[in-house]
Formats: structure tokens, C-alpha cells, sequence
């Protein structure tokens, strides 16, 4: 599963989060879908900013985020099944997807 979860609209801006079962991990399945989500983002709804980040302990999906074009923005605190981590956000501006086509 993959998507657009969060709009901010007073800045153009949208968050997309995945999942990803465990026995598809490790063949470029994501890598695909955020390269795919990132170019509608960008080309079809005309945002200004995507967002995706993960948790601290998920080094695979920074690593499919990075390997996406995405750099680090910030970390906060995130609430994911009543328990509190670091999560990692990373981001890509529209100007920065067209410099990169």
C-alpha cells in the first residue's frame, strides 16, 4: 500500500506513506511505487513538495527514499501503535524532481 495520506494545502505539499508485506521485500517493488507516486505527485497534482519519512529503525526504507532522489529535512517524534519513535523525514521539491528528469 502506498499513498498521499496528508495535504497541506497552505503550502502545496503532500506526505506519502507505504507498507510493504515481507515477502515482497528486496525486489524493487517500493523503489518503484515512490519513483511512480513522486512523478504524480509532481506532474499530475502539481505539488510544490512531497514528504515521506520512516521510522528510525527501518534503515530499508530510507533506503529506498534515498535511492527515490529524497534528502533528509528533519525528525520527530511519531505515535505508530500507541508507541512513541523517532521517525526520519525526508523531501523533494518539484523543482528539484524536473532538475533531476
Amino acid at each position: 500500500m502506498i499513498d498521499f495520506h496528508t495535504y497541506y494545502e497552505s503550502i502545496n505539499t503532500a506526505e506519502i506513506g507505504y507498507i510493504l508485506h515481507r515477502e515482497y521485500w528486496n525486489q524493487g517493488i517500493m523503489t518503484m511505487c515512490l519513483k511512480e507516486m513522486t512523478r504524480i505527485g509532481f506532474q499530475l497534482l502539481k505539488l510544490d513538495k512531497i514528504l515521506v519519512g520512516h521510522t528510525l529503525a527501518n534503515q530499508s526504507s530510507k533506503q529506498v527514499i534515498l535511492q527515490c532522489g529524497y534528502h533528509y529535512e528533519y525528525q520527530s517524534l511519531a505515535k505508530i501503535k500507541n508507541n512513541e519513535c523517532i521517525a526520519m523525514y525526508y523531501s523533494m521539491y518539484r523543482y528539484e524532481y524536473e532538475e533531476g528528469k
